[in-house]
C-alpha cells in the first residue's frame, strides 16, 4: 500500500508517488499521461483470445508500474504469464479485472485532483 500525502485541512492529497510523479513530469504532463493511460486501459482486454490478452498484459504491465500501480502491473504480469502457458488464464483474467477495476478508481481521482489544480 503505497502511503499517502494529507493536505493541512486533511483532504486526501495523493500519494507519494503521485506527488513526486508529478513533480518530476509537471502537473499538466502527468495529467496527460495518466488520462491517456486511463483511456488505453479501458480499451485493453476486449477479447478472449489468449495471444491479445497476452499482448495487452505486456503492454499494461509496463506502464502501470511507470504509474506505480504495483497490483495492477503484479495481475497483469500473471496473466501474460498464464497465456503463455496456456493454464489458468481465466483465474489470471479474473484476478486482472478486479485490478483494472481498482486502478481504474485511482486513476479517475488522480486525473480529478490533477484537473482541480489546475
Amino acid at each position: 500500500m503505497s502511503a499517502q500525502i494529507f493536505t493541512l485541512d486533511g483532504r486526501h492529497g495523493g500519494t507519494v508517488f503521485e506527488r513526486d510523479f508529478e513533480a518530476s513530469l509537471g502537473r499538466e504532463a502527468a495529467l496527460g499521461f495518466v488520462t491517456l493511460f486511463q483511456a488505453q486501459l479501458a480499451e485493453r482486454f476486449q477479447t478472449a483470445e489468449p495471444e491479445s490478452l497476452q499482448a495487452d498484459a505486456h503492454k499494461v504491465a509496463g506502464a502501470a508500474g511507470l504509474l506505480g500501480l504495483d497490483a495492477l502491473g503484479e495481475a497483469a504480469r500473471v496473466l501474460e504469464e498464464a497465456c503463455e502457458a496456456r493454464a489458468g488464464v481465466a483465474r489470471a483474467f479474473e484476478a486482472l479485472q478486479i485490478e483494472v477495476e481498482r486502478a481504474q478508481a485511482r486513476l479517475a481521482a488522480w486525473t480529478a485532483r490533477l484537473a482541480a489544480a489546475a
